[in-house]
């Protein structure tokens, strides 16, 4: 049996559709499959963009009125966060908790593949900090972008490190 996680969102709604499909299929023929599904809703407002990228992206535009469609839609896009920055994040649900046990999760326009070991910590630090499961994943996901020597460290000092990051 194969699962193959399958994205989607719904367009101006706000939110997003996380489903797996799981497919059995005959070695001899396709005419025999088995379909489940399970769809998960997440709010996309859970995403933001890294504040680093963007304005390493405003300072390499030689004028501001000559930014490109994409970074202006970016922008207006990211406004909330540019205004309310730490306020925008929520508290631990079990919605965005159990959305880690997919392979993908999808945030809107974005979205991120779970990896086992960033999962892990990002359950351990949500329940530190007291912030949203996806949201802290995407702060150890982006800790981890940042520092790749961090791949190396296990256990127990893999957390210590994402918590002093």
């Amino acid at each position: 049996m194969a699962s193959t996680p399958a994205v989607t969102s719904s367009s101006g709604s706000g939110t997003l559709s996380i489903s797996t499909t799981a497919v059995a299929t005959d070695s001899a023929s396709l005419t025999a499959a088995t379909i489940s599904t399970t769809s998960k809703l997440l709010d996309e407002s859970l995403w933001w963009e890294s504040f680093v990228v963007l304005l390493e992206e405003l300072d390499s535009a030689p004028t501001l009125s000559d930014l490109d469609d994409n970074m202006v839609n970016k922008l207006k896009r990211n406004h909330p966060w540019f205004l309310d920055s730490v306020s925008r994040f929520k508290s631990p649900n079990e919605l965005s908790r159990r959305a880690l046990d997919s392979n993908e999760i999808s945030l809107g326009l974005h979205s991120i593949v779970i990896e086992p070991k960033l999962k892990e910590a990002a359950l351990r630090a949500s329940k530190v900090l007291c912030l949203d499961e996806v949201q802290t994943y995407i702060l150890v996901s982006r800790s981890v972008e940042n520092d790749r020597s961090i791949a190396r460290v296990e256990g127990q000092d893999f957390l210590q490190w994402v918590m002093l990051f």
